[in-house]
Order: structure tokens, then sequence, then C-alpha cells
């Protein structure tokens, strides 16, 4: 009898944690709350937001300006990449923070600088890249604000190209998404970007070893993670910062995280399961705009049973978890009738086209129609005809009419009858015709 009921407690405890907490791994979308104050998973080929947390507020770039400048400078300095330079006075003016010890009079291949600058976070390195690439850093700095508004990062402004703390400069977790997608197309800037470490090599022979602090890039760290391809970390008095760029399983994610505690490891677990749920569960496109969705049959038009292709007037996005199969999936027409009424303009609006998934619906596109239908003037002619005559005003006109009709032959009639009766009872009372009384 006990162990019954033991047996019974533990299968009541057993059954209450799986539907208390319900769900697979799967499923459940890591949160970013009390790690990051701005958090973003960013889909780049269905271009949505798998998870998305103050992505819109202003906030200080921190590290995350090396992605701008290091874009511009790999793209000024591809062709010259191999070359060796002179470090000089004013490549490192200006150069504070995080330094890899660059000294006037060194000599150095610019890809060591680049690795240095934008895969080891060193600012002097990224000081003198700015130089070289643009002449100074004031001139790096007008084409980086030049470059966001040609990105369409309208929140975005530059003071520096390292990232130290300006109230001056700002942007958004949405700017970072766009800017990493960008920044990804570079073939050179994502190699440099890539590294946890990197050893330079002066052209006098003295070697040294640079140091990340992208832990998801160390190979050694357990936050490692192989489909990662750079782009940035670091961190200031504002916070420390991590952006990422994953390409795994035909899908290519940016992730991004701001304001988050330099004193532990936390951010660098979140961006690692982010991206290891976005591999798993992501949005699918089922189909694109224009692609057709049926047939309709247009009433009112000059040609007899007249269709007109219906089409998607937007790409259908759905969200699937990777346990669920996309053949399950159901669609559904929805409009206002069985038929379309002539005349129709191209791209008007005339249903929505549904996806489910069991009971829950997963996406929804509106429905347009292909092409132009013109009405037939005799048929409109006809139907106008037609509703008139079973209409409220063609009834009342034609009881009108009636009662009218009714008046106006009844009326007389009746009073005729009036006048006969008068004289036959005149006639009948006196005995005589009163009018041959003489």
């Amino acid at each position: 009898m006990k162990a019954k009921i033991i047996c019974f407690i533990s299968f009541f405890l057993l059954f209450t944690v799986i539907f208390t907490f319900g769900g697979t791994a799967e499923d459940t979308a890591p949160s970013p709350a009390y790690v990051a104050d701005c958090f973003a998973l960013f889909d780049i080929d269905t271009e949505y937001f798998l998870i998305d947390q103050n992505i819109d507020k202003l906030i200080s770039p921190s590290s995350s300006v090396k992605i701008m400048s290091g874009l511009i400078a790999c793209e000024r300095l591809a062709s010259s990449a191999e070359d060796i330079v002179t470090v000089t006075a004013d490549m490192l003016e200006g150069a504070y923070g995080k330094s890899m010890g660059l000294s006037e009079g060194k000599q150095i291949k610019i890809k060591d600088l680049m690795f240095a600058a934008y895969g080891c976070g060193y600012n002097d390195a990224a000081t003198a890249l700015a130089v070289i690439a643009a002449g100074n850093e004031a001139e790096m700095i007008e084409l980086m604000n030049a470059r966001a508004k040609e990105l369409s990062l309208y929140s975005t402004y530059y003071t520096n190209v390292t990232g130290l703390d300006d109230h001056k400069m700002k942007t958004t977790v949405r700017d970072l998404v766009n800017l990493t997608v960008a920044a990804s197309q570079n073939e050179l800037f994502v190699e440099v970007s890539s590294v946890y470490n990197y050893t330079v090599k002066y052209a006098d022979g003295e070697e040294r070893t640079l140091y990340g602090s992208n832990e998801i890039l160390n190979k050694n760290s357990p936050y490692y993670c192989a489909s990662v391809r750079g782009m940035n970390s670091g961190a200031t008095d504002s916070g420390a910062c991590l952006i990422n760029y994953g390409e795994a399983r035909g899908k290519r994610f940016v992730v991004v995280a701001m304001g988050c505690s330099s004193d532990n490891d936390t951010r660098f677990a979140l961006i690692q399961n982010a991206l290891d749920w976005g591999y798993k569960n992501s949005y699918i496109t089922l189909a694109e705009r224009d692609d057709p969705v049926g047939n309709f049959k247009v009433d009112m038009s000059q040609t007899k049973d007249a269709n007109v292709s219906l089409v998607l007037s937007e790409d259908l996005t759905v969200f699937l978890y990777g346990s669920e199969n996309k053949d399950k999936l159901r669609y559904t027409v929805v409009t206002d009738g069985d038929s379309l009424n002539a005349p129709i303009k191209k791209g008007d609006t005339v249903g929505k086209y549904v996806v489910w998934y069991g009971n829950e619906i997963r996406g929804i596109a509106d429905i347009t129609v292909s092409e132009d239908v013109e009405k037939s003037v005799f048929l409109v002619f006809l139907d106008r005809v037609e509703g008139y005559l079973t209409g409220r005003a063609f009834i009342i006109t034609a009881a009108v009419l009636l009662v009218s009709s009714v008046i106006f032959f009844l009326v007389p009639k009746l009073a005729l009858l009036r006048r006969q009766k008068q004289r036959k009872y005149v006639k009948t009372r006196s005995g005589f015709d009163l009018k041959n009384k003489k």
C-alpha cells in the first residue's frame, strides 16, 4: 500500500512538472531579460526579428562603432591589405583605451592592424587605420556618418572611430542589425573580425599575440559557436556589447546584445542559446509576392464567365518550431463572397490568405487581383433595372400607382351611383318627376 502511494505521488509530481513547464527546449526562446538592456535575434533571409527587446531605444554604440569604421577601412584598403606601413605620430593621436602598444616608427602590415583593431578590439590600431584609410580621423568620422545615412541608420551618429563613450554618439539595436548585415557582405571585414586571438608580426621580426573579448569565438571556451563569423565585442562605461553574425543549416542570423554587464559571462550564454534556438526554429517563406493562390469569377464583365487570378500582395512567411512539419500547414482563402463584380483594377485587395498549423494561425497575407477587368455597360444596365424592379422604390411607386388608379376609377363610379340613388329616392317619395313639375 505504501509503495502504491509513493508511485502515485511520483507520477503526480512528474505530470505537474510536464504541464507546468510544458513544451520542449526548442519551443522556448531564450529571454534576454536581466542580461541585456537591448537585444535582437534577426533572421537575415526572412528579415524577421525572432527575438527583440528595446530595439528602438537610443543607446551608446560602445565598441560597435568599430563595425562601421572597420567596414569603411576594409573597403578602402582591400587592395593594399598586404602592404607594410610605418606608424606615424598622427596615427596615434587621440588613441585612448585598449592599446596594442603601437609606437611611432614601427612598421606593420595593414592586415595585421585590421586583425588587431576589428578582431581583438585594440583602439590604437583602429585609430591608425582611420588615418591610413581616410587621411585623418575627422575625415573617417564624416565617412562613417555619411554611410549611416546611406544604410538608413537614422538613429545613429558617430564622433570617434573606436567607440569610447561620448554623450553625442547614439544608435539603436535596429540600426546595429542593419549595419551588421551590411558588414557581413564584406569578406575582408568578416575575416578579420572572426578571431579571438591573433599574432601580429612587425617588420623588424617582433611578434605579439593579441586577445579579444568575444568568448563566442574562443575555441577553448564553453560558449564557443563554430557557426559565428565575427563581428564585435567590447565594453565601456556604458556597458558591454556583443554583436555576432552566425551562419549554419542554411540560415543566417545577426544577434545583438547591448547594455550588458561585463562582470560575468551571461551575455555569451545568451548569444549561444539564442543562435542555437534560431537554427532549430525560424521563419520560413512559403510563397512570394505575386504568387497565384486561386481564381475568382467576375460578374458584370464584358466577357461571359470571366475569371481573374488572385495573387499574394506580399511574401508569405510563417514561424515553425524545429519539431513541426511544414507539410501539416493548411491554407484558406478568405473573401467577402464567391465572386467579384467588375470593374476591377489590378492590385485591388479582395481578401486574405491564411496559413494554419492545427488551430493556430501562423501567417496572413493580403490577396489582390492580377489584372484589370472592365465592366459590361449592357449588363450593368440590366442589373440596375433588375435592382430597381426588386427594390423598395419600385414597390412604393407601384403601390402609389395602384392606389391612384383605384381612386381614379372608383371614386367617379361611386359618385355616379350615389347620384342615381338620390334620383330614385326622390321619384319614389313624391310620386312624380320633379324635373317635369310645372
